[in-house]
């Protein structure tokens, strides 16, 4: 048995900067709201809800937060009333795009989200998750748990940015307090994988050596075994 793995072709799929993104100008989007972004089809196993409800408690709580839902499918027309007749003001939903601007659509958001009903996704892998990661965007996961999705994004991937942007910037570098935050994960989620996460060339090598220290630093601290 030979089992090979999912891939994303890298030359298809690649991080494009909000600047040069072509979907914000020709849909009017805002470039300075914060994206969560749903792209794939948009159907009853979806668990679609759960989005609604989401976007309905942040529209007044988190009045920058604007969530993109790119695609069809047999409940996108439910969906639509259902924004309408709920309210929601902080959703957008566009058509599939073009193939050729797939870079452009898993770039738009800050956050990409991948969601299912549960008991639906218990032996699938979304292909889109290859294709969020290629563009180097976070994923919010709605998943089974013993999913194999779960095994794949099972951990915190940890990297700080400018509170506005996801720039993948150095541990202590942003608006991130990680000396904060590692105590608290280590008492809300103990035992949970931390992935480092740098893009940029110029940060591997010995910053990362250096905030790998820090990071074992921060977690003994936390209590961390």
């Amino acid at each position: 048995i030979v089992v090979v793995s999912n891939w994303v072709n890298t030359e298809n799929v690649y991080p494009v900067a909000r600047e040069e993104n072509v979907l914000f100008d020709r849909y009017g989007l805002d470039r300075d709201k914060f994206y969560i972004c749903y792209s794939g089809n948009i159907g009853h196993s979806q668990n679609l809800d759960l989005l609604l409800r989401v976007a309905k408690d942040l529209q007044t709580e988190l009045p920058q937060v604007r969530f993109v839902l790119i695609g069809e499918g047999a409940a996108k027309e439910e969906v639509q009333q259902k924004i309408k007749a709920e309210g929601h003001s902080n959703i957008i939903m566009l058509p599939f795009q073009d193939y050729a601007e797939i870079a452009h659509v898993f770039s738009l958001g800050d956050a990409s989200l991948i969601i299912s009903k549960s008991g639906v996704g218990g032996s699938s892998v979304p292909s889109k998750t290859w294709s969020i990661m290629a563009a180097e965007r976070p994923i919010l996961a709605s998943f089974d748990a013993q999913s194999d999705l779960s095994k794949l994004i099972g951990g915190f991937h940890l990297h700080n940015n400018d509170g506005v942007r996801d720039r993948h910037n150095r541990l202590r570098d942003g608006t991130l307090d990680f000396a904060s935050l590692i105590p608290f994960l280590e008492h809300e989620a103990p035992g949970i994988p931390r992935v480092i996460e740098y893009t940029r060339p110029a940060f591997h090598g010995e910053p990362l050596a250096e905030d790998i220290e820090y990071l074992m630093k921060l977690t003994r601290e936390g209590g961390a075994k």
